[in-house]
């Protein structure tokens, strides 16, 4: 479920320090061999991260079981992405 709370651009920046964190890291590993299902999981938190710092800056909010899911469907409100971008994540 999505909703509506007080935009915090404050905590919307430190959610994309998280990611360029997550994002250095990932390069840093290229140097040595790891799992791919641990990059994947990276990217994926990644982009759920740079989702969340999105919405956080226009006062919303994803909770609830399929938190996840609707934050992504909830992307298509930004023309910046397309439905290719939104349906590949």
């Amino acid at each position: 479920m999505i909703i509506k709370v007080f935009p915090d651009k404050e905590k919307a920046k430190s959610i994309l320090k998280m990611a360029n964190s997550r994002e250095q890291f990932l390069k840093d590993m290229e140097k040595i061999k790891i799992y791919s299902t641990i990059i994947t999981e990276n990217y994926y938190e990644i982009i759920k991260e740079l989702c969340i710092a999105v919405i956080l800056t226009d006062g919303y909010k994803a909770i609830g079981e399929n938190a996840h899911k609707e934050l992504i469907d909830f992307m298509r409100r930004y023309k910046e992405f397309n439905d290719f971008e939104i349906e590949t994540t």
